[in-house]
């Protein structure tokens, strides 16, 4: 494994976890980092990943992967199979490196994202002596993540703690699938931000198909403007807009749609044009 880009001086550990912040998971997390390298710098990508949801941890990563910094390591810890036989991956891809469980987790980031990639499974039979940790069964993100995230800055001949494995022995999750046809587009709903917003899973690329007629949302029965800003959208209408995760979202110009208009994560909404 080449890890020479990683800044060993200051590390840059990021976080991405369903943690949240009421229980002492995500500050145990970050002292077990320091306490290690106390130097370190520890980014928070998000702590708030709805409890074991696998498929919004892998959006969450994929859409902040182009802003993660080259030379850091993230540390991706939505593990509901922890303590099983469930395996630990290392992504190396792009000069940064990606620690996850192995749980389908970080198959859409290979899969959006082609360029030149190495994956290692982690030899568990090793880990402890090799970590010189006694790990609980309940908090690997803690008690291996982050020792192992750790050893990764040194120097170290690591051939006894990871091996390499390839793409296709992983356990994969596909983003739900968007139907486009020539009048219409069927999409889940794969994000709701905390303003309400919808994020659909029709790519940013894909918005020219909106570009004339005008829209129709069902199951809503609402119509719906196409438009550049939040600002832009009249009120007490919906609005469709290329959002800043690279992906399509609905919105109302400063309410909630997803709470005005009952929508969770995992509905389809249809899109329809008229010309």
């Amino acid at each position: 494994m080449d890890n020479k880009f990683i800044h060993k001086k200051r590390p840059v550990f990021c976080l991405l976890t369903d943690f949240g912040l009421m229980d002492p998971y995500v500050g145990q997390l970050k002292a077990r980092l320091l306490s290690i390298i106390p130097n370190a710098q520890l980014l928070d990508i998000s702590h708030e990943i709805e409890p074991h949801n696998i498929l919004q941890a892998s959006f969450f990563l994929v859409s902040s992967w182009p802003y993660i910094p080259a030379g850091s390591i993230t540390i991706v810890v939505v593990d509901p199979g922890v303590g099983t036989e469930r395996d630990i991956l290392v992504l190396e891809k792009d000069k940064k490196i990606v620690i996850t469980p192995d749980n389908g987790l970080i198959y859409p980031l290979l899969e959006k994202y082609t360029s030149a990639s190495e994956i290692y499974i982690v030899n568990k039979a090793n880990i402890s002596k090799y970590l010189n940790i006694d790990p609980s069964t309940t908090f690997h993100g803690r008690d291996i993540f982050a020792p192992l995230g750790a050893c990764l800055c040194e120097d170290r001949d690591l051939d006894k703690l990871i091996s390499k494995t390839d793409k296709q022995k992983i356990k994969k999750i596909i983003f739900p699938q968007v139907d486009i046809r020539q009048r219409s587009i069927k999409s889940p709903v794969i994000h709701i931000d905390r303003f309400g917003n919808c994020i659909l899973g029709i790519e940013s690329r894909f918005k020219q198909i909106f570009s004339q007629g005008e829209i129709y949302l069902t199951p809503l029965n609402q119509g719906v403007y196409l438009v550049s800003t939040y600002a832009q959208i009249p009120k007490n209408k919906i609005g469709l807009l290329d959002g800043s995760q690279g992906y399509m979202e609905l919105a109302l110009n400063q309410e909630n749609l997803a709470q005005k208009f009952n929508i969770k994560i995992g509905d389809t909404l249809i899109l329809q044009r008229s010309f």
